[in-house]
C-alpha cells in the first residue's frame, strides 16, 4: 500500500498545489472585476487575487497537505487491494480531481450558494436542485467509468463518502463553546444595518427578559460604519474628528473609549470580523485585537477563500490556528458561522482582568447566503427551484435593491437570523446570569441604506437605530432622543460627560467625485486604502447635518469646515 501511495504523490501534488491554487486565483480575479463602486482593470483584479493567494499560502499548504494525504491514502489503498487497476499517469492525475468533485457535491449539500460559483457559469440558468444533483451524478459516473464493474462501485462509494462527510456541520460542533465560564465581559456590540424599520422583536425581548433599557429614539451620528465607530470611540461627531468616509484611518487621540476602559481596569478586546471599510478594531489601540483583515486584504482573502471552495469548510475544523492572518471563522466566506462568532463574544471570561469586548458584526452587509441547516423545509424548496446563478447574496452592494435572492426575501430573513442568534447566544453562554454578571450595550450603526443620497439622509430608516443596555444604569427618560455618541457615558466610562446632540451627519461623494477618488487610490500592504487628500477635503466641505426630533423633516443645515479639530 505504501508503494501505491508514494507513486501517486508527485502527480497528485501537481493537481493540488498547482492546478487548484491557479483556478482559485482566476476565480478570485473574476470576483474582483464584479465589485460595485470600483473601476478595476483585469490586471489590477489579478494582482489583488494573487495577493490573496499569498496571504493564504500557509492555509493552502496545510489544507493541500491534508488533501494530498487523503487522496493518496484513499486511492493508494484501493490500488493495493486490486480494486483499482494499474493506472496511466493521466488516470492517476484524475484521482484528486474526482475527490474534489465529490467534495464539491458534499459542500453543495450544505451550502446552496456554491452552485453560483463561476466554474459552474454554464449551469447558472438551471435550478439549484438539478445542478446540485448533477454534481453528485457526475462524480458517481466518473468513478464508475474509471473502474468498470463492482470495483467502480467501491471507488464511487469511497470518494462520495469522503466528499459528502467533509463539510457536514456535525464535524464542527466542537468549534465553539456551548456555555461561557468565569466573569462575563462588558460587551459593546454593533449589528450592522439595522433600524426601527426592521423587525426588532428578538432584541426587544432581550431587554424585556433581562430588565434592560430600550432607547426608543436613538440617533446614529453618521451613516457609514467607519464614521460611526470612530465617533463612538472618540465620543465626538464627524465634523470635529474629520473622519467622514469609508477607509479613512482612525485619528490619533489620547481620550478614547479604549483608553478610558483601560484606565478603569478593563482588558480591552476588539472583534470586528469584517474590516473592509472600517479598521478601528486594529487601529484604535485595543489590548487584544481579534479582528479580521483590513481593507482590501479582507476582500482579497474573502474572494480567494470562496473561490477555493475547500478552505472555508476545512480551516474551521483544524485543531490549530494557521499561519495566515485570516480568522478561522472568516467573515465573508460562505461557511461563516454566526453562532460561533457570538459564542466567542459572550463566552469571554476572566483572563488577566475583566474584559471590555467591542464588536461589530456585518452579517447583514456581507455576502453570507444561508446554509441548508438554517432554512426551513419550505425555504429549502424555494431555494432548490431558483436558477443556480441567483443563489447568492448581493448585500455587499449597500445600494442593492434585490427584493428576493435565491427564492428568499433575503434581508428580512437575515435580520431574523441575526437578531434571534444574538438572543440565543446570550442564553446559551449564560452571559446575563447573575453568577457571570455580564453587561451589554447593543446598537446598530445605521439602517438599510438603499436609496441613500445627500437629499434623503434625513429619513428615519437611515438614522433611527436600535439601542439597548442590560446591566447598566439607565437614563431617566429612555424615550428621549439620544445620540450613539453617548455610548462612553452609558457604559459608565465617562459618567460626568454631558449628553451629545442627537444629530446625524453625512458627506457623500457624487458619482464623478467617486470616479476621481478611485482613480487616485493608494493601497498599503497592510490592507489600507487611502484617497487623494485634496479630493477628500472637497467632499468634506459638503458635510450636512440633520436633527431628526422632535419632528422628521428634510435636512436644511449645511456645515462647512476648513479642517477638523485635533483629537484630544
Amino acid at each position: 500500500m505504501a508503494e501505491q501511495m508514494w507513486r501517486r504523490v508527485p502527480t497528485h501534488a501537481i493537481i493540488i498545489f498547482g492546478v487548484w491554487p491557479l483556478v482559485t486565483l482566476l476565480v478570485a480575479a473574476y470576483e474582483f472585476c464584479q465589485l460595485p463602486y470600483s473601476y478595476l482593470w483585469p490586471s489590477q483584479a489579478l494582482a489583488g487575487a494573487a495577493a490573496g493567494v499569498v496571504f493564504l499560502a500557509p492555509d493552502f499548504l496545510v489544507v493541500g497537505l491534508l488533501a494530498l494525504l487523503v487522496s493518496t491514502l484513499s486511492f493508494g489503498t484501493l490500488a493495493a487491494y486490486g480494486i483499482l487497476p494499474a493506472s496511466s499517469p493521466r488516470a492517476v492525475a484524475a484521482e484528486p480531481v474526482l475527490l474534489f468533485l465529490a467534495a464539491y457535491f458534499g459542500i453543495a449539500l450544505c451550502y446552496p450558494t456554491v452552485v453560483s460559483h463561476p466554474v459552474l457559469a454554464f449551469a447558472h440558468d438551471i435550478p439549484v436542485l438539478p445542478v446540485t444533483l448533477g454534481l453528485g451524478a457526475f462524480a458517481l459516473l466518473t468513478s464508475l467509468a474509471r473502474t468498470p464493474g463492482w470495483r467502480g462501485g467501491v471507488v464511487a462509494a469511497v470518494t462520495l463518502t469522503i466528499g459528502v462527510a467533509l463539510p457536514q456541520p456535525v464535524f464542527r460542533g466542537w468549534m465553539h463553546a456551548s456555555s461561557g465560564s468565569g466573569r462575563a465581559p462588558l460587551v459593546v456590540l454593533g449589528l450592522d444595518s439595522l433600524s426601527h424599520d426592521d423587525d426588532l422583536t428578538a432584541l426587544r425581548a432581550i431587554s424585556d427578559r433581562h430588565d434592560g433599557t430600550w432607547y426608543t429614539h436613538a440617533v446614529t451620528p453618521a451613516l457609514f460604519t467607519n464614521v460611526v465607530w470612530t465617533s463612538i470611540l472618540l465620543a465626538r461627531p464627524p465634523h470635529e474628528h474629520g473622519v467622514f468616509q469609508i477607509f479613512q484611518p482612525f485619528p490619533p487621540a489620547t481620550a478614547t473609549l479604549v483608553s478610558r476602559a483601560r484606565s478603569a481596569g478593563f482588558r480591552t478586546v476588539s472583534l470586528f470580523p469584517d474590516q473592509i471599510t472600517c479598521a478601528v478594531g486594529s487601529q484604535a489601540g485595543f489590548d487584544d485585537d481579534r479582528s479580521g483583515p483590513v481593507g482590501w486584504r479582507q476582500l482579497a482573502t474573502q474572494f480567494v477563500e470562496n473561490g477555493s471552495l475547500l478552505l472555508p469548510v476545512v480551516r474551521p475544523i483544524l485543531p490549530m490556528h494557521l499561519l495566515s492572518t485570516v480568522p478561522d471563522n472568516h467573515a465573508g466566506s460562505f461557511a461563516y458561522d454566526l453562532d460561533r462568532e457570538l459564542d466567542g463574544i459572550f463566552g469571554e471570561g476572566d483572563r488577566g482582568g475583566r474584559a471590555l469586548v467591542v464588536s461589530h458584526l456585518t452579517y447583514l452587509h456581507h455576502p453570507r447566503f444561508p446554509s441548508y441547516r438554517e432554512l426551513t423545509s419550505d425555504e429549502r424548496s424555494r431555494v432548490w427551484s431558483v436558477p443556480a446563478g441567483e443563489a447568492r447574496d448581493w448585500s455587499f452592494d449597500w445600494q442593492d435593491s434585490h427584493e428576493t435572492s435565491g427564492g428568499l426575501a433575503l434581508r428580512p430573513w437575515k435580520v431574523h437570523r441575526l437578531t434571534t442568534a444574538v438572543a440565543a447566544a446570550i442564553e446559551r453562554t449564560g452571559f446575563l446570569r447573575a453568577e457571570r454578571g455580564g453587561q451589554l450595550l447593543l446598537l446598530s450603526d445605521h439602517g438599510d441604506r438603499v436609496g441613500l443620497t445627500p437629499n434623503t439622509f434625513w429619513k428615519a430608516g437611515y438614522h433611527h437605530v436600535p439601542l439597548l443596555t442590560v446591566g447598566l444604569p439607565a437614563r431617566s427618560d429612555p424615550d428621549a432622543p439620544i445620540s450613539l455618541l453617548d455610548v462612553v457615558n452609558l457604559v459608565g466610562l465617562a459618567p460626568d460627560e454631558p449628553a451629545h446632540d442627537p444629530a446625524v451627519e453625512l458627506a457623500m461623494p457624487g458619482r464623478l467625485d467617486w470616479v476621481d477618488l478611485t482613480r487616485t487610490v493608494k493601497l498599503g500592504w497592510d490592507g489600507s486604502v487611502s484617497f487623494d487628500p485634496a479630493l477628500m477635503a472637497r467632499v468634506f466641505h459638503a458635510l450636512r447635518m440633520h436633527r431628526p426630533w422632535p419632528e422628521q423633516r428634510p435636512a436644511q443645515v449645511y456645515l462647512v469646515f476648513a479642517s477638523p479639530q485635533p483629537a484630544s
